[in-house]
């Protein structure tokens, strides 16, 4: 079971890492070249600080009924030997440069769904997701999609309060939302975070 203590931590170290992250300014950077870069700079830190976690990028889940992965984790937390215990991100873009909001992305399949067919449980009965909202307010943003899960209430097996709301397992942090799904006779958490593409690190370059 991954160690769930070590989520706040986690949480707390993305949101505090994400403004010191130098990226390029371009808003047509795709989510994996996003978290590509991030993922580089948060190993980096999680180093120095000699946390009890850190992260990969892009690891594959072997299928053993097939002879191709059955998928690819876009950030994965771990803490130790086990490949099959950890945390994972399913990272997708938001309000690209051109102004569509992709929630209808964020909350599909290819997103918060990757969760719901047990894909990506990691042992842990959680996982995250991250907006990189491109343009615009990340509040717009985050409006957008709790509007869209709840429209999608019945295919996300939705559970009470059948919304996104503030975590619970970090309740100082305003930035961390979560929702409840019914996973038979579990309730899996999906806990939401949403960085703004477009604030780059205070008084450093932007990469090109």
């Amino acid at each position: 079971m991954f160690p769930l203590e070590y989520l706040p931590a986690v949480f707390q170290m993305i949101l505090k890492e994400w403004p010191n992250f130098t990226r390029p300014s371009s808003a047509r950077r795709l989510e994996n070249q996003i978290s590509n870069r991030f993922v580089g700079h948060l190993k980096q830190v999680a180093r120095v600080a000699r946390t009890p976690f850190n992260f990969k990028y892009r690891s594959k889940i072997a299928d053993p009924q097939a002879d191709s992965e059955s998928g690819e984790l876009d950030i994965e937390v771990f803490t130790g030997l086990d490949t099959d215990v950890y945390f994972a991100f399913e990272c997708k873009r938001l309000f690209n440069r051109i102004g569509a909001s992709e929630a209808g992305k964020y909350v599909g399949n290819g997103g918060m769904g990757c969760y719901l067919t047990g894909q990506y449980s990691g042992s842990a009965n959680c996982g995250g997701m991250i907006g990189y909202v491109m343009t615009g307010d990340p509040v717009k943003a985050e409006h957008v999609v709790r509007e869209t899960i709840e429209l999608k209430k019945e295919e996300l097996r939705l559970l009470d309060p059948f919304s996104m709301y503030p975590s619970s397992l970090i309740p100082d942090e305003g930035r961390v939302s979560q929702t409840l799904h019914a996973m038979g006779d579990e309730v899996f958490t999906i806990y939401h975070i949403f960085l703004p593409y477009s604030a780059g690190p205070s008084g450093a370059p932007k990469g090109q």
